[in-house]
């Protein structure tokens, strides 16, 4: 019995380092997928008529929730200006802006 136990020990450590080593991938890969809600909710903003267009939305995604808010200026009908942000619940946050000229 002894001699069984002796011979499984070495093998119960590469189990557990390949464990470990199983544990730290999933966690680095399921953290890559944290972002998507903030770009859900991004993308879910309404284009108005007006001059002067101020959205804001909020998205969920397998857990995850987010809010974004977005303005856009058109000072002249080729020119458009925008700026926006989001946060979402993984501590993230972004921001974007643009100039747009239409020929």
């Amino acid at each position: 019995m002894e001699q069984l136990k002796t011979a499984a020990n070495p093998n119960q450590a590469k189990i557990d380092n390949a464990t470990k080593s199983y544990e730290t991938a999933k966690n680095e890969l399921v953290s890559t997928w944290k972002g998507t809600a903030g770009s859900v909710s991004v993308g879910n903003e309404i284009r108005g008529i007006t001059r002067q267009i101020t959205g804001v939305a909020a998205g969920t995604y397998r857990g995850q929730s987010a809010v974004a808010a977005g303005v856009r200026y058109t000072p002249k009908p080729n020119v458009v200006i925008s700026l926006s942000g989001s946060a979402d619940t993984n501590n993230g946050v972004c921001a974007a802006t643009g100039v747009s000229f239409g020929f």
